[in-house]
Parts: C-alpha cells; sequence; structure tokens
C-alpha cells in the first residue's frame, strides 16, 4: 500500500441508521478536497427519500449544479471540467420504496 493513494471519496447520505446528512458546506468541502486531490467523487443517495420528519435532503446534484454555475467558477475551466467528469451520483429503488430484492439502481455521470 506504500505509494498508494486514493481513487475515489464516497458519500453515503442520509446515513443509515441514524439519519444524518452531511451540510451543503460540507458537501462543498468533499467536492473541493476531491478536486484537489484529483479523484473521483461519488454521492450514494440511496436513502434520499426515506427522511425523518422535518429534515430536507441537500442532494450533491444540487451542490454539483450550484457549483457548476457559479460565477466564482466561470472561467475555471479545469474545476468546471472536474465537476462534470468526476462527480456521480447514485441511487436506488429498493430502499426508499421498501421492495426488497428488487435491485434497480441508477448512476449519474456524463463519464
Amino acid at each position: 500500500m506504500n505509494g498508494s493513494r486514493p481513487k475515489a471519496l464516497m458519500l453515503l447520505q442520509p446515513n443509515n441508521p441514524t439519519g444524518r446528512m452531511l451540510s451543503d458546506k460540507c458537501l462543498k468541502r468533499c467536492i473541493q478536497w476531491a478536486y484537489e486531490m484529483d479523484v473521483h467523487l461519488i454521492s450514494n443517495e440511496i436513502y434520499a427519500i426515506s427522511l425523518y420528519e422535518k429534515q430536507k435532503m441537500m442532494s450533491m446534484a444540487q451542490v454539483w449544479y450550484d457549483e457548476l454555475n457559479n460565477k466564482k467558477n466561470a472561467k475555471d475551466l479545469k474545476y468546471k471540467g472536474f465537476l462534470t467528469n468526476q462527480v456521480h451520483i447514485t441511487g436506488g429503488l429498493s430502499k426508499d420504496f421498501g421492495i426488497n430484492g428488487f435491485r434497480i439502481g441508477f448512476i449519474y455521470t456524463r463519464n
């Protein structure tokens, strides 16, 4: 393992079983870290609609969209390239819809 480095950062939110979610500030920092380390960022949102009362899900898709359209980042083509090619979002149906054994999932990526 000497000399090896991570190839991806994978996030799961909301977290199972506590339901804890990352703030948009934390998600932006994860994007920044992945950019600095030149690794892929994978956000697994398999429990996206399984929320406790009064919780609001901040999807990586929203943070990704905000960062991509942020005027501050408009001229940084390397950062925009990272956002479009190295940020991926996954999810599925079995957890949120209670259809165990029905393994249908998705990945949103442009890579």
